[in-house]
């Protein structure tokens, strides 16, 4: 039994030291999907929106970390918004569960400029898999590491023509969990943005510049600066990001009739990093489902 729980606990360090040592996050957030960290912008376009990404570390040994998270977000009007949050992080034995939803209330401003605000409630999960234990999965080191956490997230947003700006206050089980010892998770998420257009003699290109700023309880604050082009009267978009953390992120997007965006973002392992994982590969499909003509539905983007 004291061998055992020794192990586990062990192989938990092991796996926080690997995880929370990259400050990986979504890169789909950033472009294709910002409901993902920002509850104000649930509902911000007409419809219903749905969102599956899928990350994967290069394995390099079992139990690399993977992320899942499943999106969903509807329009009730011009001025309220709803959405689902749903997110899988795995590495090893570990694995944690966040379940948000959300309300947003979108204000016109003169023009074409909106204010977004937003909040989401919900619960964090964090377990160890008994599946993948070879032994007493009922000891008392695996009962303790189960947790249950109130969660939530708070947001806003403005949007014009081509500014864009957002300031995010996330996981407050941070500010509600008395144990100190908590670290890696985020604390501030704020981005700016600025989207024009280049005329050309075939066609037009669509170019957003974003800067970004991450505080993480623990580490040190993250500043991401990212580009993304459109082109085939936005078809296809190409992204790239460098990270403060001393990595970067690359992605290319694919509209496909209007209707599906596929994705697929490669994010490099930090520097010093590199002689122990790899980089994360990320995919992704978007949908946009709206609604016309006496609740007749059909698919757009």
């Amino acid at each position: 039994m004291k061998k055992l729980s020794a192990i586990v606990l062990v192989v938990v360090s092991m796996i926080g030291l690997s995880v929370k040592a990259q400050h990986y996050t979504l890169v789909s957030q950033y472009f294709i999907n910002p409901y993902l960290s920002n509850p104000a912008l649930a509902g911000a376009s007409e419809g219903l929106n749905l969102n599956m990404v899928h990350r994967q570390q290069r394995k390099i040994f079992k139990g690399a970390p993977v992320a899942q998270s499943l999106t969903a977000d509807y329009a009730l009007n011009r001025k309220m918004g709803l959405g689902i949050n749903m997110y899988l992080d795995k590495a090893g034995l570990q694995r944690d569960v966040r379940f948000l939803a959300s309300y947003a209330y979108h204000l016109q401003l003169i023009a074409e400029q909106k204010l977004h605000f937003g909040m989401s409630f919900g619960f964090s999960n964090q377990s160890l898999s008994s599946q993948e234990i070879i032994g007493n999965v009922g000891s008392a080191s695996m009962a303790n590491y189960k947790k249950n956490y109130f969660d939530g997230d708070v947001g806003i947003g403005y949007e014009s023509n081509e500014l864009k700006a957002e300031v995010v206050i996330p996981n407050m089980k941070t500010f509600l969990n008395k144990n100190k010892n908590v670290s890696d998770v985020s604390l501030f998420y704020g981005s700016v943005s600025y989207k024009t257009m280049a005329r050309g003699n075939s066609e037009d290109v669509f170019v957003e510049s974003k800067l970004a700023y991450r505080s993480i309880k623990g580490y040190d604050d993250i500043v991401d600066f990212g580009v993304e082009a459109s082109i085939l009267q936005q078809q296809l978009q190409f992204m790239a990001m460098y990270h403060s953390s001393k990595n970067m992120s690359f992605g290319l997007s694919y509209k496909y009739k209007d209707i599906y965006v596929l994705n697929t973002i490669y994010t490099s392992a930090s520097n010093g990093l590199t002689e122990y994982v790899n980089g994360m590969f990320e995919v992704g499909i978007k949908v946009h489902l709206s609604l016309i003509n006496n609740n007749v539905c059909r698919l757009v983007y």
